[in-house]
């Protein structure tokens, strides 16, 4: 179980801060993300994202559930994405993360800074020793910054679309990182506020 501060941390890397998510400040960006087709289509996601105002009041029901939440990246005061625990099995000492940095910040190592200031503030609650990413098995990007970090691939499962839901048909990569496998990104660290 996750503490009553651990979501409300404000997080540090060397380059970038996670801070709390917040609706009014945060939101407006996030859709903005996911209106970005090359952000989008490695996601799954069609394009325009059909389903916004429903991301927004299934993310503030989803926020409510006691040990899951979400931060959104700044490199320097500029919104470059979100990462966040999408959610948590203490039974298995397991939290499943997402990650989503805005394209045009593709490339600089910063979904794998963001990620790694985020394991490394989950790996200090002692309860939890398994991080769970899941991917499409296209997105190749996010599969070479999963094993920098030490992720290894687990299983897979095939996700028939879903355009209700906004997804489309692909294979998805589930991939674990156990703590004595952790690479962490250099110089993260935990700040209070």
């Amino acid at each position: 179980m996750f503490g009553q501060d651990f979501f409300s941390a404000v997080l540090k890397g060397p380059r970038i801060t996670l801070l709390p998510y917040s609706e009014e400040r945060d939101f407006n960006n996030i859709a903005h993300l996911l209106s970005d087709p090359t952000l989008t289509a490695p996601m799954g996601i069609p394009n325009p994202c059909p389903f916004l105002e429903e991301l927004k009041r299934a993310k503030q029901e989803r926020l409510s559930c006691e040990d899951v939440g979400d931060w959104t990246a700044f490199l320097e005061n500029d919104f470059i994405g979100e990462v966040g625990i999408a959610s948590s099995n203490p039974a298995f000492k397991l939290v499943e993360i997402f990650v989503t940095i805005a394209s045009e910040q593709w490339g600089k190592g910063l979904g794998r800074e963001s990620v790694s200031v985020l394991m490394k503030h989950i790996f200090n609650v002692e309860a939890y020793a398994t991080v769970r990413i899941r991917t499409l098995i296209s997105n190749t990007k996010a599969l070479r910054m999963c094993a920098s970090l030490g992720f290894k691939i687990t299983g897979s499962r095939h996700v028939e679309a879903d355009p209700g839901r906004g997804l489309q048909e692909g294979t998805w990569i589930i991939a674990d990182c156990h703590l004595h496998e952790f690479t962490p990104f250099p110089e993260t660290q935990e700040t209070a506020s």
